[in-house]
């Protein structure tokens, strides 16, 4: 396991920069999980910025690294470019997932739907914060400005002691552009597209703390993945945690982890909630 907080410049205004976070995001996925030989990957010396809004302008496929890859495989296709926001110099980022590939860059098999992430802002400092596996990441992009910042979080489903289980692929994503989303991806079976994350938080807009315990809520996707909690995020109440303190947190599952509150989303992560009544927090070890 290995966490991450790397600085970098949120913009696609030069191929430099441009460049320049794209290679970030690849160094992180390539400790752990491995890029495919499909033909046509994006090239990090190559590669020119974006000059349209929405322009895309490579990809990289990469599978999980784990034992169930060769049973329940999983492939993470990653399209770089620029927002479909108000200018080109922004930075976008399109999510797909699915079990196979043609090694031509196209997804195979039971996939989900193409998901783009889109930043509102351009040319801001930020940080490319979160943890990573073999079997699973959670990667917040462009942390600290909430125009700018993108989650990305894939993991396979769970048992009820936190152990992997082959039943699918469990995808949680947020961005200024397209709020948020998530979804499962089931060999022979995917779960569409939801607008909201799948999570159940007391009707309050100040605190869940009892004496020194703070209650945290646990993430499901829809569908078949409504039995298996994420163990990569969780909301709370943003007057309960401190964002950027690291803590250790006995999770739903019994397992001791540090996670690393990262304060409230751009929009409502979940169904007849607000921003002000939540916050989330991602794994970070």
């Amino acid at each position: 396991m290995s966490a991450f907080s790397i600085s970098i410049n949120s913009d696609c205004s030069t191929d430099a920069n441009f460049r320049a976070w794209i290679t970030v995001i690849t160094n992180i996925m390539a400790t752990a999980w491995v890029q495919t030989s499909d033909t046509g990957q994006i090239n990090l010396l190559t590669v020119t910025h974006p000059l349209s809004i929405g322009n895309v302008q490579g990809y990289q496929i990469w599978r999980m690294n784990d034992s169930l890859q060769s049973t329940t495989p999983c492939y993470l296709k990653l399209e770089y470019g620029a927002s479909t926001s108000s200018s080109a110099t922004y930075p976008g980022i399109w999510v797909s997932v699915g079990t196979g590939t043609d090694g031509a860059g196209n997804l195979t098999g039971s996939n989900g739907i193409r998901i783009g992430l889109s930043s509102s802002a351009g040319n801001t400092g930020g940080t490319i914060k979160g943890s990573i596996d073999i079997n699973r990441v959670c990667m917040y992009v462009f942390y600290g400005n909430v125009n700018t910042q993108m989650l990305i979080c894939v993991e396979r489903t769970h048992n009820t002691s936190g152990s992997d289980t082959s039943t699918g692929i469990m995808c949680f994503l947020n961005s200024y552009v397209s709020n948020t989303t998530s979804f499962s991806c089931i060999p022979s079976v995917v779960t569409t597209s939801q607008a909201a994350w799948n999570f159940a938080m007391p009707a309050s807009l100040t605190s869940n703390a009892w004496g020194t315990n703070i209650y945290t809520f646990p993430i499901r996707t829809w569908g078949q993945g409504e039995t298996s909690p994420s163990n990569q995020l969780f909301v709370h109440y943003p007057s309960d945690i401190t964002a950027l303190n690291l803590i250790p947190i006995t999770t739903w599952e019994g397992t001791t982890r540090t996670f690393l509150p990262v304060g409230s989303p751009y929009a409502a992560l979940g169904y007849g909630t607000t921003v002000a009544q939540q916050a989330f927090a991602i794994r970070y070890e």
